[in-house]
Parts: C-alpha cells; structure tokens; sequence
C-alpha cells in the first residue's frame, strides 16, 4: 500500500487513512532510509493574490518531469528528488501541483521534514485558492497530508481549519471527521470531538464521497481505531463514547 502523500507525489490511487493509522502503518514503511537525511532548502514561495496567467488549473511542467522526482525518491534518492522539485517550484511559480507534491517527499523523508512540508502544501492550497488549481485528488491528499503534518508536530491547533476546510468540501469523509475529532480532543474541545467522531462514524456507514469510491474504510474500522487512539483519551471514559463505539462492530469473521 503506498502511503497517502507518496500517492500525492506518483497519482496512483489509495485507500483513505485517518491519521493514526497513516502514522504507524504508512509513514514508517515508506520513509527513505535514514542514512540519506540531509537538510532542504527553501522552494520559491508562492505569491499571494490572484495569479496571472492562472485560468482555474495549476500550471506545472510535464508530467514525466514530476514523475521522474517520485521515481528517484523510491530508487533510494531522496536528497535528489527534493532538490529537482525545489528547482522545479522556482521554475514554475504557477504550479501548485509541484509545491503539494514537494511537501509529500518533504514527509516521508527520514527524518520527515514537517517545517518544511507545511509551508510547502500551504503555498500549494494558496495557488489553488487563487486559481491555480489543483485536481481533486490532489487537493483531497494536500490538505490530509497538511493536516497530518501538523498533528505529528503535535501541533493540534493549526490544523483545526484545514480541517472544517476539508469537510465543508467532502463532508463524507470519514478520516477528515476523524482527525478533527482528534484535533478537538486536543486542543480540550470535547463536545467538539464527540460531535466530529460520531460523524466520522455515521458518515462511514453511509456512501462515501465520489472521490473516494472503493477506498474509504467502513465504519467499524474507525470505531476500532478510536478504541485504542491515544488522541481520544480525553473522552474515552465517557458513556457516550462507549455506546457509539459498540453501535458499529468490527464484522466477525467467516468460518473457514
């Protein structure tokens, strides 16, 4: 299974993952060995206000271009996929698809370079903003990846809005109700969290957003992972909690 934001980088599709579980299960088994760890510099920011030449669409290189930085990132060259997609940012100011992508390489580095990745994939949503505009999948894997950047910081409160952004704009996504739950519970918002968790949950039982198709995981998956989810230990020992978690029941599992 590729992780979230390397599927950002090589557009293949993936399943849609809630932050704990993309921490653990993805980041650790996609991340460049850590003998490459080397220090970033900075891409060419993008500028604020509407964007010339912008016509509702990112303006980027080739494909192939862009392809080529996640072929090298997988072959065990991350410090040079970085650099050809910082040289790829300054030369493409219009592109918002090249900075969301050069903050999901930022994140599965070894170390991740969260400082990094964050303004990246912010400067990437400000292009979209201005017009020029991401895919939706990119867009969708941008603000998760942002999110989850911020979260893994330990920084709860940032992500906050990125996150009610996210669902004003798939509100039956299951993994973005998660995490603002999670987010809520720690910045002590528990009526927040408890409200967002048990959406998160009713949403996942219902269709799941087109975009996601095939790919969101039911609702006894969440309930299973807030079981255990260090981040809702704040509301873990209220009876509502318990009751919601006991309404969707992981399937048993046929005899064989």
């Amino acid at each position: 299974m590729k992780a979230l934001a390397l599927v950002l980088l090589l557009g293949c599709g993936s399943k849609e993952r809630p932050r704990r579980e993309h921490r653990r299960t993805e980041v650790a088994t996609e991340s460049a060995p850590a003998k490459k760890s080397f220090t970033p510099s900075s891409a060419a920011p993008a500028t604020p206000g509407p964007v010339p030449g912008c016509q509702g669409t990112s303006i980027d290189p080739p494909s192939q271009v862009i392809d080529r930085a996640g072929e090298l990132f997988q072959g065990g060259e991350p410090i040079k996929a970085v650099n050809m997609m910082h040289e790829l940012a300054k030369a493409h100011p219009q592109s918002a698809t090249v900075r969301a992508k050069l903050g999901a390489l930022l994140v599965h580095t070894n170390p991740p370079h969260l400082d990094q990745a964050i303004p990246s994939f912010e400067d990437a949503l400000r292009l979209h903003d201005d017009g020029c505009r991401l895919s939706e999948e990119d867009e969708f894997q941008t603000l998760n990846a942002l999110t989850n950047a911020y979260m893994d910081k330990g920084e709860f409160a940032p992500a906050v809005p990125w996150l009610r952004r996210a669902i004003v704009r798939w509100p039956a996504s299951g993994t973005m109700h998660y995490n603002l739950a999670c987010a809520l519970c720690m910045t002590h918002d528990r009526e927040g969290c408890m409200r967002e968790l048990t959406v998160s949950l009713e949403a996942s039982n219902g269709p799941p957003p087109p975009l996601l198709e095939g790919r969101a995981p039911p609702a006894w998956h969440y309930a299973k992972l807030a079981a255990d989810d260090p981040d809702l230990a704040s509301v873990r020992g209220d009876p509502r909690f318990r009751a919601l978690v006991a309404r969707f029941p992981e399937p048993a599992t046929p005899p064989q």
